[in-house]
């Protein structure tokens, strides 16, 4: 258990709550209760309990989660100082204890690497620390926008892209929830609900408060030692979720949510018991409690009339899918389409109708026929749109679809709100030069085409550059390029070294790729990563390499060194692709990944010409990762950009920091934005 790689995210236990912070957030809250209950219970119940306790931290270790650990943390605090402040348990013991919780603490943190992590890499950039940055943003600005009442319960995940903030990058692209109690409250209820909040945290502080003293008073006829126990169980509990809430949103989740209810509905009976009442409550006459009663029927009747369409339409939609996997189009198709009659301010079910209904029209051999089914999947991909004009996705598929029916002047507006939306978003800016490109405006089309590079330098490599269409502007693109990256490097002060050494870095990447190897050493020779150097050392003459590159290509780690000596070594050449193979994929390679490597390199005279001429070509589109999920419907398959991904291999996979393409990079997108805004502006006045 204690050698997993817990950043690997399959291997965090999610079960059976279905997410690893559930899990946590659950345990967090119980772990305390459990641990209260075998101290009060006797007999085989103590057993019980205890047992109960010690495969809660068990359960806790393996969800790896972050904040479960500082909630846990917290605790252990606490429990250190209530140890410290109870004078009937030798002094020995009391330190015993609190340095033997100290201990399995620390033990914990230092056993899991993704523990570790929150010691060597709360600084970093990236990861998680800037998605929940990025989330934190987005909910503050809402919350700034709608300051009384917020964006409405459930308005989070359907406007979170429009409140995005531009330098995200690709990080925390879509969102269910924004990851932290404070801001979905206040982005979802605004004013109204942070008061309300804050208000319940200083009556719960309030009486805690007074019921801790009250148990913990020595002489106290009230203060007997179950209570005491049982208050400070359920107050630690509610502590350590407290840390737990600030790093993630699940008052959602139903058993954490009633967790919390069951605890208050605890400590309010403590609270009765403990502590005399001020005045004697006057009992509810027959009427009043009459009108409550109907009351709540009637309100739960109302829920029910107002679910009942949600929940057909939920169920005629999985029937659709069923008949889907079927293959019986004419079924899905009018499953889906009563499911969004049903509920037409639902995405999702337009969403996949439209996104199906082009993929039959892929399929059919019939031109009519496609081009039939063409025009039904654009309608329901702008219902989508109608629904939810604040994802990318919606606008970017609709772009697309609108090309397939020859509209490139209605494409260029989807297009550009799209890039309005995601400007990071891999393809949207390409998408958009397509569309330019189609209506003539031929210098925004160059503009973003060379935006599109300039956040995503990889795609410089692809071989679409190659296609008629595009090679003559093929040029004026990568000169666009080296335009803005020289003139990124020429404004100073730079906000930093990184930033300095990314730019050259790129720059040089775009020279050499393009032959211009004296230009690629000015910028790789003092700022370029070792495999730039060791590449570009090859490129001029194998005999230049340094002893320190020879010395790294003998002991290769990475996937692009162990390539470079696949080159230099012919008779080891299909061990070592698939060593780097490995590396790259993290999975066993075959032959069929393997052969097409030693074939191209058999073919060419130099490691250039295989990386830039003779490499294996990679076709395909992007899946919208976590769509389902992020939807809360998990029954259709999960839908694909339109837009056409082709990759060179050698750079995707093996040589990919020569043109590093950063997930989240604040300086790049800041610095590019006025470049965006140029192109929205040229398009703006096109309409």
């Amino acid at each position: 258990m204690f050698s997993f790689d817990f950043s690997v995210l399959e291997l965090r236990n999610w079960a059976p709550i279905g997410h690893q912070n559930y899990v946590a957030g659950f345990l967090v809250l119980s772990l305390p209760l459990l641990l209260g209950l075998a101290l009060i219970s006797k007999g085989s119940w103590r057993q019980v309990w205890g047992l109960g306790f010690g495969l809660g931290l068990v359960d806790l270790y393996t969800t790896s989660s972050r904040g479960g650990w500082l909630g846990l943390a917290l605790m252990g605090a606490l429990g250190i100082l209530l140890l410290m402040g109870h004078r009937s348990i030798p002094l020995r013991l009391r330190w015993g204890g609190g340095l033997l919780l100290l201990l399995g603490l620390g033990g914990i943190a230092l056993a899991n690497n993704r523990l570790r992590s929150i010691f060597t890499t709360f600084d970093s950039a990236g990861g998680e620390t800037a998605f929940r940055l990025i989330t934190n943003t987005a909910g503050w600005k809402m919350g700034l926008a709608h300051p009384v009442f917020g964006v409405g319960p459930g308005g989070v995940s359907l406007l979170y892209q429009s409140y995005r903030p531009g330098w995200a990058g690709r990080e925390a692209e879509l969102v269910y929830q924004l990851h932290s109690t404070p801001a979905q409250i206040w982005a979802e209820f605004g004013g109204w609900g942070m008061v309300l909040s804050l208000g319940l945290l200083g009556w719960l502080g309030y009486w805690g408060v007074r019921l801790w003293r009250t148990l913990g008073a020595e002489r106290s006829p009230l203060a007997m030692e179950g209570d005491r126990i049982l208050c400070w169980s359920l107050l630690a509990g509610l502590a350590g979720y407290g840390v737990i809430s600030v790093t993630d949103y699940q008052l959602d989740i139903v058993c954490i949510s009633g967790t919390l209810i069951i605890y208050g509905v605890s400590l309010l009976s403590l609270l009765r018991d403990c502590i005399p009442p001020g005045a004697v409550p006057v009992p509810m006459k027959s009427f009043q409690r009459l009108g409550l009663c109907w009351g709540t029927v009637g309100l739960l009747i109302a829920v029910g009339i107002w679910l009942a369409p949600i929940h057909r339409a939920w169920q005629l939609s999985s029937l659709g899918f069923s008949a889907l996997d079927r293959r019986q189009p004419n079924a899905f198709v009018n499953k889906l389409d009563e499911s969004h009659r049903l509920v037409p301010w639902e995405p999702y079910y337009s969403t996949q109708l439209g996104w199906n209904l082009s993929n039959f029209a892929f399929q059919s051999a019939n031109a009519q026929t496609s081009q039939d089914l063409m025009g039904k999947a654009l309608n329901a991909m702008q219902q989508s749109v109608k629904a939810s004009p604040n994802q990318e996705f919606n606008h970017s598929s609709v772009g697309w679809l609108q090309m397939f029916v020859q509209q490139p002047g209605p494409a260029t507006q989807s297009f550009a709100e799209a890039t309005r939306l995601m400007a990071a978003k891999r393809g949207v800016f390409h998408s958009l030069g397509l569309s330019l490109l189609q209506t003539q405006k031929v210098d925004a089309a160059i503009q973003s085409f060379a935006l599109e590079i300039l956040r995503d330098p990889l795609w410089l490599t692809s071989p679409v550059w190659r296609s008629a269409q595009l090679a003559p502007l093929y040029p004026k693109v990568k000169a666009t390029a080296i335009e803005t990256y020289q003139k990124l490097l020429s404004a100073r002060p730079l906000s930093s070294r990184t930033w300095e050494i990314y730019l050259h870095q790129c720059l040089g990447g775009v020279y050499w790729w393009q032959g211009d190897l004296s230009q690629a050493a000015k910028e790789w020779n003092a700022n370029g990563s070792v495999l730039s150097k060791t590449v570009l050392a090859i490129a001029q003459h194998e005999s230049a390499l340094t002893q320190g590159q020879l010395e790294t290509i003998t002991n290769p780690t990475t996937a692009g060194e162990f390539m470079v000596k696949a080159w230099l070594d012919p008779q080891k050449r299909s061990a070592l692709v698939a060593q780097a193979l490995l590396r790259a994929n993290q999975a066993q390679p075959d032959a069929k990944q393997i052969q097409p490597i030693l074939a191209g390199m058999a073919r060419s005279k130099s490691f250039d010409e295989w990386v830039k001429s003779h490499a294996p070509i990679n076709q395909y589109r992007r899946e919208r990762a976590g769509f389902g999920v992020l939807s809360r419907h998990i029954d259709g398959p999960a839908p694909q950009d339109f837009f056409p991904v082709v990759d060179n291999t050698a750079m995707t996979q093996f040589l990919a920091e020569l043109l590093p393409s950063p997930v989240y990079s604040p300086e790049l997108d800041k610095a590019l934005q006025p470049m965006r805004e140029q192109v929205w502006r040229s398009i703006a006045s096109l309409s």
